[in-house]
């Protein structure tokens, strides 16, 4: 009877659209071709990574703040971090609004997650 049930329900949710509380789909995978990659070669050295991702935040988003790199690396502040920065702390470093340092703290992630999709492609060839 119990496994009637759980068919049932397997049926149901299967014929649903996806509504916003569904879990979201996994990254993709490294090798995917679905993979939504910011960064492009050549690829920065670690010295360069916040250069390169203030300056493709920039061309992407159209919010200049190249002028804080050298703030956000005396503080060791690197992309992929920044999400767990504080967002006080994120707009006395560089000068941005509240919403800005929002879209910049998930510009980080995504764009740390396109140079390591890349560097792990670069090292398989």
């Amino acid at each position: 009877m119990m496994t009637a049930f759980f068919a049932a329900q397997a049926k149901a949710s299967a014929r649903r659209p996806p509504s916003p509380l569904d879990p979201i789909a996994p990254p993709p995978r490294p090798g995917s071709s679905h993979a939504n990659l910011i960064v492009k070669f050549p690829l920065p050295t670690p010295a360069a990574e916040t250069q390169r991702f203030l300056e493709d935040f920039r061309r992407l988003k159209g919010i200049d703040v190249v002028g804080s790199c050298a703030a956000l690396s005396a503080c060791a502040i690197t992309p992929g971090i920044l999400t767990h920065l504080p967002i006080a702390r994120m707009m006395e470093l560089t000068g941005l609004l509240e919403g800005q340092a929002l879209i910049m703290q998930v510009f980080g992630k995504e764009w740390s997650a396109s140079l390591e999709h890349l560097r792990l492609l670069d090292a398989h060839n």
